[in-house]
């Protein structure tokens, strides 16, 4: 729990934590996060750093996790629109 925009020295600690639950607000942050992984990983794909890219691949999966997690959220709490009754027309005999 630290004020939004500080630097932390626990980086993508909290979207590798299993007990955080995303804001909803914090999707573009979590898809920025998600592009930069990715940028990282083919440049340590490139360079044969193995340790870079299994840590990478963790938390590329972990940012996903995170994401599915908010679509999950996000269905679950759509809203329903219910219609309204009708007056029943009688039935010709």
């Amino acid at each position: 729990m630290r004020a939004y925009g500080t630097s932390c020295v626990h980086e993508y600690a909290c979207e590798q934590c299993r007990l955080a639950r995303p804001d909803p607000g914090a999707e573009p942050r979590l898809r920025r996060t998600r592009q930069g992984t990715d940028e990282q990983l083919e440049e340590a794909r490139q360079r044969s750093w193995l340790g870079e890219v299994k840590r990478l691949t963790h938390i590329a999966a972990a940012v996903d996790d995170k994401l599915e997690e908010m679509e999950r959220a996000r269905r679950r709490t759509g809203m329903v629109q219910l219609l309204l009754p009708t007056a029943r027309r009688p039935v010709p005999q």
